[in-house]
């Protein structure tokens, strides 16, 4: 099932007996399991009706032993298995599919990958239609996610604002929303979004991050390129460099696929560029003029050099300063 479809039927009240939320993606998978936690139960049915268990400290036949109780003045039993990625003898769990207790509801975490398809618990699962495979988000769709949840919010938004959230957060949605919210505590109800609001309070300096960066090349702007790549070779921790080569070459292999589709239709092109709106478009075509497919060849080649010399290759010791500044050198030249 989708992750809209699980809401929307734990909101109206339906529940199945057993749920698998697993997946790469742990926020869909928490936000869900949080969700039946509030609707399943009153709070006053807690006491004896709910057991959180955890995957390192107990095996399948306790969870199965607790997923059999009965409810005790209470319509429903509630039985969460979290980080069931950890339990040893996970498989055995598909014992617990040969005598399912309708009065209960199991909730199964499996976090940072997924449980094979193949299984029996998997199959049995999916015919109960509780099965829910959490996938991250592709970078693309970031901007959109982050648009769409802040605006659920209440709150208003600069175009820009979306790219340079992901830009700088990355695609973890726990990460994001964590830093999102803090960020709305200090806003009023309604307020719009800019960019100066996100560098006070996410902490996204404006002249020192890999949206910034990015900004710089675009223009070619030589001496701001040097001064965030200096940056961030003095402060490696906040920007490791497989972070930015890995940014960089997804930044410039969007303006070589601007080139290949640029006399195409417009739509085809957004699909192509995996781009939302019209701010991004714009950015990507700008920025493209300056950099001619031949460039852009070039460019991916001294990437994958620059990464290979962060690993030692090439080099008889590492200096991030120098490959910065080599690297920034040639791709303005």
């Amino acid at each position: 099932m989708t992750y809209a479809a699980i809401h929307k039927s734990i909101c109206s009240g339906v529940f199945k007996p057993v749920y698998l939320l697993h997946g790469e993606e742990s926020y869909f998978i928490d936000q869900l399991t949080n969700l039946i936690l509030e609707k399943a139960l009153q709070p006053h049915e807690h006491d004896f009706n709910l057991s959180i268990l955890y995957g390192k400290e107990v095996n399948a036949k306790q969870v199965i032993a607790a997923a059999k109780q009965f409810p005790m003045m209470s319509q429903r039993r509630l039985v969460i298995l979290k980080e069931a990625q950890q339990m040893k003898d996970f498989k055995t769990m598909e014992l617990y599919l040969q005598q399912v207790v309708q009065s209960t509801i199991l909730v199964i975490n499996y976090k940072n990958k997924k449980v094979d398809g193949k299984t029996k618990l998997v199959k049995g699962i999916k015919k109960l239609e509780g099965a829910f495979l959490s996938d991250k988000l592709k970078e693309w769709e970031v901007p959109k996610w982050t648009s769409q949840y802040l605006s659920k919010k209440g709150f208003k938004l600069n175009n820009d604002i979306p790219t340079l959230v992901s830009d700088y957060l990355g695609n973890d949605l726990s990460k994001i929303t964590n830093e999102l919210d803090k960020m709305l505590l200090n806003l009023e109800k309604g307020a719009t979004i800019d960019k100066k609001t996100v560098e006070k309070y996410i902490g996204i300096h404006r002249d020192y991050n890999l949206f910034a960066l990015q900004n710089a090349l675009a223009e070619k702007n030589v001496a701001q390129s040097f001064k965030i790549a200096q940056y961030f070779a003095a402060n490696p921790n906040k920007n490791p460099l497989v972070l930015v080569l890995g940014n960089l070459f997804s930044f410039f292999n969007k303006l070589y696929v601007y080139h290949q589709v640029k006399k195409l239709d417009w739509s085809t092109q957004m699909k192509a560029l995996r781009t939302y709106n019209d701010y991004a478009y714009n950015q990507t075509s700008k920025a493209a003029v300056k950099y001619p497919p031949q460039k852009l060849q070039h460019i991916f080649q001294l990437i994958r050099e620059a990464d290979l010399k962060s690993k030692g290759i090439g080099m008889t010791s590492r200096n991030d300063d120098a490959l910065y500044k080599e690297l920034i050198y040639q791709i303005l030249n």
